[in-house]
C-alpha cells in the first residue's frame, strides 16, 4: 500500500513510578515492593495525505486499511444522529470512498455512496453500514460497497432502526423501535428472522459484538441509569439469563450512550479478539475504559490516561489511546505504565495491513490527515527498501 521509505523511526523508554495510582480512583496504591515497569518501543509512521470531512463524523477504515469512507457536506442534525423521530433524510451530506495507493501522497477518490445515508459505526472487508433516515419517519439500514459505493439493504421496513453493528458469521444487532414511540428495542439476527429483546420502559442502544461467536455487548438506558450489558446474543432468554451490568451513569440520557461509543468502530473480519472487552469513552471518568466481563475485575472498568477519548487494545495486552494531546500507550493490566508515542490529536485505527498496524486519523479544519503507524519492539531491526518492497 505504501513504502516505507521516509520513515522516522523514533525510540523511547518509559520507567513507570514505584507508586502507580490506582486506574479507578487516581489514589495512591501501596506497591513499594512491586518491579519497576520497563517498556521501550519503537515506532515508524508515514503521512499519507488527507481526505475531505464534515468536521463531525471520523471516517471509517476497512479492516484491511486499503479503503476509507469520509462523511462530506453538511453535518448532520442531532435528530438525524439520534434516530429521533422528525429527522430528515440527510440531503446535504455525501459519502466518499478512497483508496490509499503504493507510492501516492494523497489517497485515490473511488466512489461516492449513491444514496442519501449516514456513515455508520462498523466494518468488515466487503464495506461499511450506512443508515438511511426516510420520508415517512422510518430508518433502514444498508452496507456499502468499499469498491462501487453501491448500498445493499440489509434493514428496510417501517421501524426506526439504528446503531446497528456487524457481527461474525453474518450476524447484525441493532436497536429498533416504532415510528412515534420512545423506546428502543434490541433486534439481532443470524441466517434467519431477528429475535426481539424489548426495552420495556427503558432504551436498547449501541449493540457492539465481541468479536468472537455469540458475544454481545449492549447499551441499557432505564430510568436514568445507564448501563454497559454483555450477553450470549442467541435468542431474548438467552441473552437475559446470562447477562452481565456494569453500571456507568445515572442521570443519564440518549446523548450520553451515543457519546460512550460515538467513534469507536465496530470492525468485523479484523484482528482475531483476544479477550471479550469493550473500549468506550466512560462519561463517568472523562477518559476511555475498558470492560472486560469475564475477568476477575468484572464488577468493574479498567480507566486509563485523564483527557483519553478513543482507544483500541492488541494482543500483547497493550492499549493506545488519543488524549486531549498526544497518542498514548499504556499496560492494560498496569495502567501506570505509559508512554507517549505521537503528539497531536490522533484517533487510532487499527488494521490487519502486513507492514502496517494502525490509521492514525486526525482532524482538521475540515479535513483529516492520514498517517500510518507500526511498533515493534526496541531492539527489532528497521525497515530497509528490501522488506519495503522498493
Amino acid at each position: 500500500m505504501c513504502c516505507a521509505s521516509g520513515c522516522q523511526p523514533q525510540v523511547t523508554q518509559k520507567i513507570t513510578s514505584r507508586r502507580p495510582h490506582s486506574p479507578d480512583t487516581g489514589t495512591p496504591v501501596d506497591l513499594s515492593k512491586a518491579p519497576i515497569e520497563n517498556q521501550r518501543i519503537r515506532w515508524q509512521v508515514l503521512p499519507c495525505g488527507s481526505v475531505a470531512n464534515d468536521s463531525m463524523t471520523l471516517p471509517a477504515v476497512s479492516p484491511d486499511g486499503m479503503f476509507i469512507a469520509t462523511q462530506t457536506g453538511g453535518s448532520p442534525s442531532w435528530d438525524q444522529l439520534l434516530a429521533r423521530d422528525g429527522a430528515t433524510p440527510p440531503t446535504a451530506t455525501r459519502i466518499e470512498i478512497y483508496s490509499l495507493r503504493e507510492g501516492s501522497e494523497q489517497p485515490q477518490f473511488v466512489a461516492a455512496v449513491d444514496q442519501q445515508v449516514l456513515l455508520g459505526r462498523s466494518v468488515d472487508r466487503e464495506g461499511f453500514l450506512v443508515e438511511s433516515p426516510r420520508e415517512d419517519g422510518s430508518r433502514w439500514i444498508g452496507k456499502a460497497d468499499w469498491s462501487t459505493g453501491s448500498v445493499q439493504w440489509l434493514v428496510h421496513d417501517e421501524y426506526v432502526n439504528a446503531f446497528a453493528s456487524l457481527g461474525p458469521g453474518g450476524r447484525l444487532a441493532w436497536s429498533r423501535r416504532a415510528v412515534d414511540t420512545e423506546h428502543f428495542d434490541l433486534a439481532v439476527r443470524h441466517l434467519a428472522e431477528p429475535w426481539i429483546l424489548e426495552g420495556g420502559g427503558g432504551d436498547w442502544l449501541m449493540p457492539t459484538w465481541a468479536g468472537t461467536g455469540d458475544g454481545l455487548f449492549a447499551l441499557n438506558l432505564t430510568n436514568h441509569f445507564l448501563d454497559a450489558v454483555y450477553g450470549t446474543a442467541v435468542g431474548p432468554e438467552q441473552y437475559r439469563r446470562s447477562m452481565r451490568r456494569l453500571p456507568i451513569a445515572t442521570d443519564a440520557l440518549l446523548p450520553a450512550a451515543f457519546q460512550l461509543l460515538n467513534g469507536h468502530i465496530n470492525v468485523n473480519d479484523g484482528a482475531a479478539a483476544p479477550r471479550t472487552e469493550l473500549v468506550f469513552y466512560h462519561i463517568g471518568y472523562g477518559r476511555v475504559g475498558v470492560w472486560q466481563p469475564r475477568s476477575a475485575r468484572a464488577d468493574r472498568a479498567t480507566v486509563f490516561a485523564i483527557g483519553s477519548l478513543f482507544g483500541v487494545t492488541d494482543n500483547a495486552g497493550f492499549i493506545v489511546c488519543m488524549t486531549e494531546k498526544a497518542l498514548v500507550r499504556q499496560r492494560i493490566d498496569h495502567p501506570p505504565d505509559k508512554i507517549e508515542l505521537l503528539k497531536g490529536h490522533l484517533v487510532p485505527r487499527p488494521i490487519t495491513h502486513p507492514n502496517w498496524q494502525y490509521l492514525l486519523l486526525a482532524p482538521s479544519n475540515g479535513q483529516v490527515n492520514l498517517t500510518l503507524m507500526r511498533l515493534l519492539p526496541a531492539d527489532s531491526p528497521l525497515w530497509t527498501d528490501a522488506t519495503s518492497g522498493k
